[in-house]
């Protein structure tokens, strides 16, 4: 947490305490994230986060606060010391995400991708059942790829005046999400009889 703090380039701040512990730490990126909300609801979020009142420590930060960190900080030291855990949320967030789209019917679907401006669709990759359909009712991009990981499908909806869920980032979320599946799959011919 100290290194997120040192790379985002915000200052610890003490959460009531003499020295630096793991309350502070947590404190301090809270307040670097969530900067518009009062103290005491800052506080009450170190507290709901580290369970204080009942005196049992999370492990981790909630994702999408780990998230947000990872955005602010370069890739490659993303890559270089954090690539495992920035999986692991990703992998726990776009299966949030996969959970709420998955009521949507395949013949709404088939009609929103109608919908959807064939420059948006051009994004996805060639490859049979991979797709982009964009929802104007939902404000939100859907992307599908055929036994993707962790599931087929993922989605992202745009906010007016979040910098973080703009048009492009959801679309840029969703059209990454399809080229990782289909680089994971190994989209390309294996030599046969070769080792």
């Amino acid at each position: 947490m100290r290194r997120i703090l040192l790379v985002i380039g915000k200052p610890i701040v003490k959460f009531g305490e003499k020295n630096v512990t793991k309350k502070s730490l947590v404190y301090s990126i809270v307040v670097a994230e969530c900067p518009d909300l009062e103290v005491g609801v800052q506080s009450q979020l170190v507290l709901d986060m580290l369970n204080i009142s009942t005196g049992i420590s999370k492990q981790h930060l909630p994702d999408e606060l780990a998230d947000q960190c990872f955005k602010q900080m370069p890739f490659e030291e993303v890559q270089a010391n954090f690539k495992d855990i920035k999986e692991k949320v990703d992998e726990r967030l776009m299966g949030q995400k996969f959970r709420e789209f998955t009521t949507r019917r395949v013949d709404e679907r088939a009609q929103k991708q109608h919908e959807t401006p064939e420059i948006i669709k051009a994004l996805a990759p060639g490859h049979k059942g991979a797709s982009i359909v964009m929802d104007w009712n939902k404000r939100a991009f859907e992307g599908y790829y055929p036994a993707g990981h962790p599931t087929k499908s993922t989605s992202m909806s745009w906010e007016e005046g979040n910098p973080n869920r703009t048009m492009l980032a959801c679309l840029s979320f969703v059209v990454q999400y399809l080229w990782h599946n289909h680089h994971m799959k190994g989209r390309v011919p294996r030599l046969a009889g070769r080792v």
